[in-house]
């Protein structure tokens, strides 16, 4: 706990973001059972560490938008940062060129 932070400071802290993302103990479990699931897919052993962590961390942002406000942009916002995160480490490593887009 930081210093300055008073334990009624970090209950309302807990209390709005349980608002937002729902409860603590609903997202470790979802979180914990999808990566689960993804653990046991053939080519999950392959994954970069890159990839591994943002897996871990779009899978909880998932669970937070299912157990709390869907509607909270900062879930879809970050899901989407994690993935830019993983595509830019893999045209980095292997020089794959991005996807483009057909022309219609």
């Amino acid at each position: 706990m930081n210093p300055t932070t008073s334990p009624s400071d970090l209950d309302q802290t807990l209390q709005d973001r349980g608002n937002v993302h729902g409860d603590f103990h609903d997202n470790a479990y979802a979180t914990f059972e999808c990566l689960k699931v993804l653990s046991a897919c053939p080519a999950f052993k392959f994954l970069t560490p890159v990839q591994s962590v943002a897996i871990f961390h779009i899978v909880h942002k998932l669970a937070r938008a299912c157990s709390g406000d869907s509607n909270h942009l900062d879930h879809w916002h970050d899901i989407q940062g994690y993935a830019k995160l993983v595509e830019t480490s893999i045209i980095e490593t292997h020089g794959h060129k991005p996807l483009t887009q057909p022309t219609t």
